[in-house]
C-alpha cells in the first residue's frame, strides 16, 4: 500500500472521528453541567473497572485478528479470511458473554475497594450489558481495519455516539430531579443504546460483503484460535497492566483526598475535575493521533522485510505526530484556566491539566509508537515500555 493511500485513509476516519470526538466532548461537558464533578467522579471510578472488564472480555483477538487478516491479505490467501473472522468472532461472543456475566455478578466485590455506595454499584450493573455489545462490535471493527475500510469503523463511531449523546442528554435531563443516583442509570443505559446502535451498522456492512469460501481454507479453526490466542496474549497482559494501574489511580487518589482532610463528596468531585476535566482536554487531540495509529497498524503489518519502506512510514508517522502535539500542549499549558472554566465550569481542574501538558507530547508519541510496534509484531517490547514507565 502505498504511503499516500494510507494517509488518505486516515483522512477519511480522521473526519470521522473529529466528529465523534467532538460529540463525546460535548457530551463530557453536558454531563460535567447537569451531574456535576461528583457526578462525573463516580463515572471515572467506575471507569477502570469497566475497562478491566472489557480487556478480559477480548483478550486482544481483535488486535491479533486485524493483524493476522492484513497478513493472510498481503499473502494473497483470501480463501482463509472468513474462517478467521467465524473463529474470532465465535471466541469474542463467548468470552463477552462470560465477562459480562461475572461483572453484574461480581460488582460489589469489584468495586469494594473504589467506591460501594449503592449509586456506584447500580451504575455499574446497568453499564454491564455494554461489555458484550463492545466486546462483538470490536471483531467486526478489526474486519475493516484490516481489509482498509476504516471510513466504515468512523461512521459506526459516528453512530455510536450521536445516540449515546442524544439519549444521555434526554434521559440525564429527564431522570436527575429523582436524584443524582437515578441520573447515573441514564448515563449508563445512553452508553448501552449508543453502543447497541454502532454495532447493528457495522454488522449490517460485514454482511453485505462478507468474504466467501470460493477454496478450501489453507488454516484451521485450532490452528486460527492458537495463533489469535498467543498474539493477543501480551496484548491482553499489556492491558491488563494498564486498567490495573487506573484501577489503582481510581482507588488511591480519592482516599489520598479523604486522608487530606476532605469528605467523601469532596474526593470524588476532586477526583472527577482531574480525570472527567483534565485528561478529557488531554486526551482531545487524540481525534488525529488515534486515527493515524488504527491506519498504521496494517500498513506495518503487511510490510515483508523491506526495512525502508518501513524507515520511512514510521519517520513519517512521528513527524505528523510531533505537528499534532506541539500546538496542543502549548494550548493547555497557557490557558488551562480558561479552557476549564468556559467549558466545563470547573477552574479547579486547571491546576492538573497545566502539569498534564508538561507530559502531553510523550501520550501522543505514545499512541503512533504502540501501533507501529503492533504491527511488527514487537509485543515484548510494548511490555517491557508499559513496565519500565507504570502506564
Amino acid at each position: 500500500m502505498k504511503m499516500q493511500n494510507i494517509f488518505w485513509s486516515a483522512a477519511i476516519l480522521l473526519i470521522c472521528n473529529f466528529i465523534s470526538r467532538c460529540l463525546g466532548f460535548v457530551y463530557k461537558i453536558i454531563l460535567v453541567r447537569l451531574i456535576g464533578a461528583e457526578g462525573i467522579g463516580i463515572t471515572e471510578m467506575v471507569s477502570p473497572v469497566y475497562s478491566l472488564a472489557l480487556v478480559a472480555a477480548s483478550l486482544g483477538i481483535p488486535l491479533a485478528m486485524s493483524k493476522l487478516l492484513a497478513s493472510e491479505i498481503g499473502r494473497r490467501r483470501f480463501q482463509n479470511l472468513r474462517l478467521i473472522q467465524q473463529t474470532s468472532l465465535a471466541l469474542l461472543i463467548v468470552l463477552g458473554a462470560g465477562v459480562t456475566l461475572l461483572c453484574a455478578l461480581l460488582a460489589p466485590l469489584l468495586l469494594q475497594n473504589l467506591n460501594p455506595e449503592a449509586r456506584t454499584l447500580n451504575y455499574l450493573r446497568a453499564l454491564t450489558p455494554a461489555i458484550f455489545i463492545v466486546t462483538v462490535c470490536s471483531g467486526f471493527r478489526a474486519y475493516f481495519q484490516a481489509t482498509k475500510q476504516i471510513g466504515i469503523i468512523g461512521v459506526s463511531q459516528n453512530i455510536e455516539q450521536t445516540v449515546r449523546v442524544l439519549a444521555g442528554a434526554a434521559l440525564v435531563s429527564a431522570l436527575l430531579p429523582q436524584g443524582l443516583p437515578t441520573a447515573l442509570l441514564g448515563v449508563a443505559a445512553a452508553t448501552v443504546l449508543g453502543e447497541l446502535a454502532g454495532l447493528f451498522y457495522i454488522w449490517l456492512q460485514y454482511h453485505r460483503q462478507r468474504p466467501e469460501n470460493t477454496e478450501t481454507p489453507s488454516l484451521s479453526r485450532f490452528s486460527i484460535g492458537l495463533s489469535l490466542l498467543a498474539y493477543g496474549a501480551p496484548v491482553t497482559v499489556q492491558r491488563l497492566i494498564s486498567s490495573g494501574i487506573l484501577l489503582l489511580q481510581a482507588t488511591m487518589l480519592p482516599l489520598a483526598l479523604v486522608q487530606s482532610g476532605l469528605n467523601s463528596s469532596q474526593a470524588t468531585a476532586a477526583y472527577g475535575n482531574f480525570s472527567g476535566v483534565a485528561l478529557a482536554l488531554i486526551h482531545l487531540p487524540g481525534i488525529f493521533t488515534a486515527t493515524l495509529a488504527m491506519a498504521l497498524l496494517p500498513a506495518i503489518a503487511e510490510i515483508d522485510n523491506d526495512k525502508m519502506c518501513l524507515s520511512r512510514r514510521i519517520n513519517q508517522s512521528l513527524h505528523l505526530t510531533a505537528v499534532i502535539a506541539a500546538p496542543f500542549s502549548l494550548l493547555f499549558f497557557s490557558h488551562a484556566t480558561e479552557l476549564c472554566s468556559w467549558l466545563f465550569h470547573a477552574p479547579e481542574a486547571a491546576p492538573p491539566l497545566r502539569i498534564l501538558a508538561l507530559g502531553a507530547f510523550f501520550i501522543y508519541a505514545q499512541t503512533a509508537l504502540t501501533s507501529i510496534l503492533q504491527g511488527m509484531g514487537k509485543l515484548n517490547s510494548l511490555l517491557i515500555s508499559l513496565l519500565l514507565s507504570g502506564g
